[in-house]
């Protein structure tokens, strides 16, 4: 009898837990990485990502980006951006030397798709 109940509790708990916010790492070649409980980032094919919050886009064409406590630190096309997620401030336009001064460090950036493996590791494959 207990088998019959836990079984199937444990089968529709991880299922659930699946496709839950802090789970949901994307489907196919959309990748998405939770960095608070109100943004994401999202990205296609692994390469051109975006800062999202509550799906309303924050930062677009990310190429490079990293994160350190409530700060994300962005190198765009041609431009460097700082994100502070605590009041959402977005400074942009910034250029190498302006980012460097703000507290940037461009031995940090990582491509979006490193981002995630780096967020996600090997736990996407246990949980496949």
């Amino acid at each position: 009898m207990k088998k019959r109940f836990l079984i199937p509790l444990i089968c529709i708990t991880l299922f659930i837990w699946r496709f839950s916010y802090w789970r949901n790492n994307g489907m196919g070649d959309y990748g998405r990485v939770p960095i608070t409980s109100n943004y994401q980032l999202e990205m296609i094919d692994f390469a051109n990502a975006s800062l999202d919050k509550n799906g309303v886009t924050k930062a677009n064409s990310i190429d490079e980006l990293y994160k350190e406590g409530n700060i994300i630190y962005i190198k765009g096309w041609e431009q460097y951006e700082i994100f502070y997620l605590e009041n959402e401030l977005l400074k942009q336009n910034l250029t190498e030397s302006e980012f460097i001064k703000e507290g940037g460090n461009l031995n940090k950036l990582m491509s979006p798709s490193e981002f995630h493996n780096q967020e996600w590791g090997l736990l996407t494959l246990l949980f496949l």
